[in-house]
C-alpha cells in the first residue's frame, strides 16, 4: 500500500537518523580498525564495525518506502531494530564474560575495565530504544498506523 497519507513521518526520520548514525560509526570504526584512524581509539575487531555498517544499511534501505509512506518500509525498521538489539545483546555477553574473568582474577583480565567494553553497539542501541519508546509513548508513531501497523503485527 503506497502513498498512504495517514501513515506518520516519524518512522522515516527514525530510519534516516539511526541509519546514518550506524553507517557513519561503522565506517569510521572499520577505517580505524584498518589503521586509517581519525579518532584515537581502535576497535578490537573488524566484525563489530561491519555489523554496525550492515545495521545502518538496513535502516537506510527502508527510507525510500517510508518516504512514500509505504507500509513495506516498516519491515526494514523492524529488522534493523532487531539487529541493533542482537548486537547489544552480544556485546553485553562479552562484557559479562570479561567481568567474570576480572572477578576471578584471571591473568589476561587484570587490566580490564568496563569502559573498554562499552562499544558503539551498546550506546547506539540505548539511543534507538529510548527514541522508539518516546515516539511510542507520545503516540508520535500514529497509533494503529504507527511503526508496526496492524497488518504486520502492530496493535
Amino acid at each position: 500500500m503506497a502513498d498512504d497519507d495517514t501513515l506518520p513521518r516519524w518512522p522515516f526520520l527514525y530510519n534516516v537518523l539511526f541509519g546514518t548514525l550506524y553507517l557513519t560509526i561503522g565506517i569510521t570504526d572499520i577505517l580505524s580498525a584498518l589503521g586509517i584512524s581519525i579518532f584515537p581509539f581502535r576497535p578490537k575487531d573488524i566484525m563489530s564495525p561491519l555489523m554496525l555498517l550492515i545495521t545502518g544499511i538496513v535502516f537506510l534501505a527502508g527510507t525510500p518506502m517510508l518516504k512514500r509512506r509505504d507500509e513495506e518500509g516498516y519491515a526494514f525498521t523492524l529488522v534493523a531494530t532487531i539487529l541493533a538489539a542482537i548486537l547489544f545483546a552480544l556485546q553485553t555477553l562479552v562484557l559479562i564474560s570479561n567481568a567474570l574473568g576480572w572477578v576471578l582474577g584471571l591473568e589476561d583480565w587484570t587490566e580490564w575495565n568496563v569502559i573498554s567494553d562499552i562499544t558503539p553497539a551498546v550506546w547506539l542501541f540505548f539511543l534507538v530504544a529510548v527514541a522508539f519508546w518516546i515516539l511510542k509513548t507520545t503516540n508520535r508513531l500514529g497509533g494503529d498506523k504507527g511503526i508496526f501497523p496492524a497488518s504486520i503485527g502492530g496493535s
